[in-house]
């Protein structure tokens, strides 16, 4: 059902009441909330140690205040497996900025005579066949 919105969304942005093709747009703006929130998540999750915070951001201060010993509350902060951690969240970045630099280089791939830029796809066809994915189950 709400791969049928996106696409009625995505129909009323193409038609002239936004910017362009809007899918891109909702599909970046469903992944970035996820991102900030598992950075800045407040809820707390249980852990050997007691409950700790979901977000790795606020768990990465809490513990640095609490932990009596430092390295070790920096490493947990950076490897813990039960919950969203420091490492992930900068391979997420450098992902990304990895991603940006090939999408605005020059360089581009030549496939007869057209070039094509680096991460080009149909939004539409994935959407849709992710709705039927999730229609079946």
């Amino acid at each position: 059902m709400a791969g049928i919105i996106v696409l009625l969304l995505d129909e009323l942005l193409q038609k002239g009441y936004g910017l362009g093709s809007g899918t891109s747009l909702f599909i970046a703006t469903n992944i970035c909330s996820i991102i900030l929130w598992q950075c800045f998540s407040p809820r707390s999750v249980p852990s050997s140690e007691g409950p700790e915070f979901e977000g790795c951001v606020i768990a990465l201060f809490h513990f640095l205040l609490t932990k009596p010993n430092k390295l070790n509350a920096l490493y947990e902060a950076f490897f813990r497996a039960y919950a969203p951690n420091m490492s992930n969240l900068i391979a997420t970045v450098l992902v990304g900025l990895l991603v940006n630099v090939f999408q605005v280089s020059k360089n581009r791939i030549v496939w007869d005579d057209d070039p094509l830029p680096f991460f080009r796809r149909n939004n539409r066809k994935r959407i849709a066949s992710c709705d039927q994915t999730n229609f079946l189950r």
